[in-house]
């Protein structure tokens, strides 16, 4: 009897336990899942139209892509491309949105993604400085910022090989 009260009976008790939060746990999922990705999705199609806000809709490329180059977007109306790059900044990787027309011309820089310092390295990242690069087809055009040349590189960086990859396969 013993045996049962000390082991047998906690055991049981903690099994039925891990069982009911696992089935909710799971019930959880299965519900907020589609709605996650359904809010991804959307947020996706948000910052490619915020750096593209001349296209209509978007396809994905599925060609092998460049190193640093995680996603490329073709305008279905034929006004440019969006390209997604991860290059290494100050603080890891910066995760970059890069609208280019097929001017070869930037026409919307979002920042999705970094792990600069705060202060002068999220500074670079910031909408004030990005919006410099509007319009540009050469990064070096805009200044770097005193103090954080390297997160100000790595946004240059990704913006040029944005600007490169939209451009590959023209004449």
């Amino acid at each position: 009897m013993k045996l049962v009260k000390d082991f047998v009976l906690p055991t049981a008790v903690l099994t039925i336990i891990c069982l009911v939060v696992s089935a909710a746990l799971s019930v959880t999922y299965g519900i907020t899942n589609p709605i996650i990705e359904e809010n991804s999705r959307r947020q996706a199609q948000e910052a490619l139209m915020e750096v593209l806000p001349e296209a209509d809709s978007f396809t994905e490329t599925t060609d092998a892509l460049p190193e640093g180059v995680l996603k490329l977007y073709t305008a279905q109306n034929g006004v440019g491309k969006v390209v997604q790059t991860s290059v290494s900044g100050y603080g890891g990787a910066v995760v970059v949105m890069t609208g280019v027309k097929t001017d070869g011309t930037v026409s919307g820089v979002k920042v999705l993604q970094n792990s600069e310092t705060q202060g002068l390295g999220s500074r670079v990242m910031g909408s004030e400085y990005t919006a410099q690069f509007f319009g540009v087809s050469d990064p070096e055009q805009v200044e770097s910022i005193s103090g954080s040349t390297v997160s100000s590189n790595a946004l240059k960086n990704s913006i040029r090989l944005a600007i490169e990859t939209s451009q590959s396969g023209k004449e």
